[in-house]
């Protein structure tokens, strides 16, 4: 029976004093009304007087008054409302917590973010590092094909005017290759 109990004034009445319980009211008849005293008369007039006082319709008003009437006394009420208390400062606790963990996340992952996007650009550094070092490569490649082919045509004109030295040479010497032509 009192688990029966319990429930009803779980489900039935609990979330009505939750709803009128945001008026200040409802905290005054908690602090003057129960402590100490069994008078369900009390919070069934309170509950009644909100209930006239309403300008909307408080759903489940009717079902909680029959719950108080059919209890002995309002212990169960207040074991219950005692629970709740304890059950909803674990649930803020355990909210607050989450709230922690949950910034510690987003933390997290903008700082992975943040880690994301400076290797991305540190990739990027590295990749056009290597294309200007094979860039300045291929260029260095071609100045080199060009200064090969530019000398080996100068040598070819060298070679040439030796010859042509040697042929308008007028020395009795004979010429040594290498000498350019050079007379002694």
């Amino acid at each position: 029976k009192d688990m029966e109990e319990n429930v009803e004034i779980t489900v039935k009445v609990i979330p009505i004093l939750e709803q009128l319980g945001r008026d200040e009211s409802f905290v005054q008849l908690m602090e003057t009304c129960f402590v100490g005293n069994d008078d369900k008369v009390e919070l069934l007039e309170w509950l009644n007087k909100a209930k006239e006082r309403s300008t909307t319709t408080i759903y489940g008003i009717v079902e909680a008054c029959m719950v108080i009437r059919a209890m002995d006394t309002v212990h169960p009420l207040l074991r219950v409302l005692e629970i709740e208390v304890f059950q909803s400062k674990e649930k803020a606790i355990l909210f607050q917590q989450l709230k922690a963990e949950i910034g510690n996340m987003r933390d997290a992952i903008k700082l992975k973010q943040q880690e994301q996007i400076e290797l991305e650009r540190q990739l990027q550094d590295i990749v056009q590092m290597k294309e200007m070092e094979l860039l300045n490569e291929r260029m260095q490649q071609q100045q080199y094909s060009k200064n090969l082919g530019s000398r080996q045509s100068r040598s070819s004109q060298v070679q040439s005017s030796v010859q042509c030295r040697r042929v308008h040479c007028q020395c009795p010497k004979q010429h040594a290759s290498g000498t350019n032509g050079n007379c002694q």
